[in-house]
């Protein structure tokens, strides 16, 4: 079997790879994540760019398997998408789930490469979460308080506070 290698810092995705019995190294890439979401036409697409991009900064001449991902949170102010990605900090996580309440939910859209020698393989999944219309500041912060270590590692990991 091939050496699997995820290039990413991820604890929740070496979690789920673990979980999957998967045999694997964890290797970040070092690469910017910079590109300007205005240059793309949707927050998907801008996603599928930021993973490719990680996927792309990859050398490799050998039969080892690479994994590169990449996951942001989108929600819809009733006009346009608005683009979320990972919080700056406690506060910044905290006006991201009050967004989700606002806008009565998101979309979680999460792209993985899997790379071997010059052969890619890229796929996106888009998933739906809703939440209680009641969430009051104490919920949101009884969370905050036990899952912030967890959120701050990625936006996707949002999507455990309260779906209905």
């Amino acid at each position: 079997m091939n050496h699997v290698v995820l290039a990413s810092a991820s604890r929740p995705r070496a979690q789920i790879m673990t979980q999957m019995g998967l045999q694997f190294t964890q290797h970040p890439t070092m690469v910017p994540e910079d590109l300007d979401p205005c240059l793309f036409t949707t927050c998907e697409e801008y996603c599928d760019a930021t993973c490719r991009l990680k996927c792309d900064s990859i050398i490799t001449s050998d039969d080892t398997v690479y994994v590169t991902a990449d996951t942001v949170v989108i929600v819809n102010d009733g006009c346009k998408d608005i683009l979320l990605e990972k919080p700056k900090d406690y506060e910044d996580a905290r006006r991201m789930l009050m967004l989700y309440v606002e806008y009565k939910g998101a979309r979680v859209y999460k792209s993985v490469c899997v790379r071997r020698g010059d052969i890619v393989v890229q796929r996106g999944r888009t998933t739906v979460i809703s939440f209680r219309p009641n969430l009051t500041n104490r919920d949101i912060d009884t969370f905050l308080n036990t899952h912030y270590d967890t959120i701050k590692n990625g936006s996707g990991a949002l999507v455990v506070l309260g779906p209905t």
